[in-house]
């Protein structure tokens, strides 16, 4: 089912969007005649750009802890899943008593249910 779940495959919330990228090092370098070289250094990293709901502070809370402490955590989406912690610092806006966050999440796994 569709969410965020902890390590011990504890339902978080199940109020998630995630979009799928790829994170690569390139380095630009113009060449004397003007044209450019693009290196690009190592392999990628797989990312995911996650949107997500926390209905309680509870909730919030619990993720907020998550990022802390860069705790495994697995995104569940439609029949994929994804390993991996949260990259990026948490900044929360509450809405109708509903808190909403964006983050960049660092893939460690992934695979089919």
């Amino acid at each position: 089912m569709t969410g965020l779940y902890s390590a011990t495959n504890d339902l978080i919330t199940r109020y998630v969007n995630v979009v799928p990228k790829k994170d690569t090092i390139k380095v630009e370098n113009r060449l004397l005649d003007g044209t450019f070289h693009v290196q690009t250094i190592g392999t990628s990293a797989d990312l995911l750009d996650v949107k997500l709901q926390a209905v309680s502070e509870s909730v919030r809370a619990r993720i907020d802890t998550a990022e802390a402490t860069a705790e495994e955590v697995r995104i569940i989406f439609g029949n994929r899943y994804w390993d991996g912690i949260i990259r990026t610092s948490l900044s929360w806006e509450k809405v109708a008593g509903v808190f909403n966050t964006s983050f960049e999440f660092l893939v460690i796994r992934t695979g089919t249910l």
